[in-house]
């Protein structure tokens, strides 16, 4: 089968989108299949590439990334995609909401839309400002509203969302593909003994809330002299939360900023702390957490519906109110206090993510979706 992978973002950009849509890609091209994914142009990488049999083109007439504004980016995909959907012809387009609309106009194929996330209106603009957050919901909006082959959302509760959204929606038309780990990859990084040190895994941004990462850890830091907080990944809040740490001067020589990390230098991180803090308040199906408990690593989270989803299975993090940093402060300080429970926690963790969340279950749930829409 000939399939079009249409993220719009995708590797040097990260995420999760990103990293689900280049893991799901290598699953179809270990299957058999001739796998494409059109993402927009990049400054660092060419316009066209393959790697171990996925093809990968970047479309646009400039490069674009998260900083540049709705308009710059839809010109890049308006003038970028069409041309490429004209000359090719797929077999099925797996566009998420922002390509939709092209792949529903130059339609050549069943079109199977990935969403991996729905923001809504009130969300988007407190997120982005008036004018962003309208014009994103517009898209998403109008995205939700278009008549599809099928549908994917990567969550049990982001599926009850968007059937709610769009009322029309036939429920067998709507199939979860949840987001999975690399099992092989995590293992392959030998285990070592926790240090005394925290994680935060991700994007320093709004909705991730990293600044509450360090709230919780001024909480604590009196308890445990000696634990350290390790932070990666980048972002928009960045800066500010360097300079946050730094007006702290009782935290200054105990929180490490990596920077963005990959493979073996991720996982190792994983591996040596003895929990991750993940307090999203939003998300549509979070992999670090996944990523943690395969390293048998616990997590502490903050009560929102997918990470309540994943904890159903796993049972492998500790989740408080959304927004209450001393509940996390105090999950924080349960693990570290009981490491019994939180070796427990780990134990179950990597036992669900080996029975239920890997990549090759993924793949073989979306394979079923598009033989039936052939």
């Amino acid at each position: 089968m000939r399939i079009a992978l249409l993220p719009d973002y995708y590797l040097p950009h990260i995420g999760g989108m990103e990293l689900w849509t280049q893991k799901i890609a290598e699953q179809l091209v270990k299957r058999g299949h001739d796998v494409t994914v059109y993402a927009y142009k990049t400054s660092s990488c060419r316009n066209s590439e393959s790697r171990n049999g996925l093809t990968i083109k970047r479309v646009g007439p400039f490069w674009v990334d998260r900083t540049h504004s709705y308009v710059l980016r839809g010109a890049s995909l308006g003038v970028g995609l069409p041309p490429h959907l004209l000359a090719e012809k797929y077999d099925v387009y797996l566009p998420t909401y922002s390509p939709l609309l092209l792949c529903k106009m130059l339609k050549r194929g069943p079109v199977v839309p990935i969403w991996h996330g729905y923001y809504g209106l009130s969300y988007s603009r407190h997120a982005k400002g008036a004018v962003k957050g309208l014009a994103r919901y517009l898209v998403e909006r109008t995205a939700l509203a278009q008549r599809v082959d099928a549908l994917i959302a990567v969550s049990n509760q982001l599926r009850e969302v968007l059937m709610k959204m769009n009322q029309e929606l036939d429920s067998e038309e709507v199939h979860v593909v949840y987001g999975g780990v690399d099992l092989n990859e995590i293992d392959s990084v030998d285990n070592v003994e926790s240090k005394e040190q925290i994680c935060f895994i991700g994007r320093f941004e709004y909705d991730k809330c990293p600044h509450h990462v360090v709230e919780a850890f001024k909480m604590i830091n009196k308890d445990f002299p000696q634990l350290r907080l390790v932070m990666v990944g980048g972002g928009s809040m960045l800066q500010n939360v360097k300079e946050m740490v730094g007006q702290q001067p009782q935290l200054r020589d105990r929180v490490e900023f990596t920077g963005y990390l990959f493979g073996d230098e991720k996982i190792r991180i994983m591996k040596e702390s003895l929990l991750l803090v993940r307090p999203s308040i939003m998300d549509a199906w979070p992999l670090t957490t996944l990523e943690a408990l395969a390293c048998k690593t616990p997590f502490v989270a903050y009560d929102i519906p997918p990470i309540r989803e994943q904890n159903e299975y796993a049972e492998g993090g500790l989740i408080v109110d959304e927004g209450d940093v001393k509940g996390l402060a105090d999950a924080v300080k349960v693990l570290i206090k009981e490491p019994g429970l939180a070796q427990k926690m780990g134990m179950m963790g990597r036992k669900s993510t080996e029975e239920t969340f890997t990549w090759e279950r993924s793949v073989e749930k979306l394979e079923k979706v598009l033989n039936d829409v052939q």
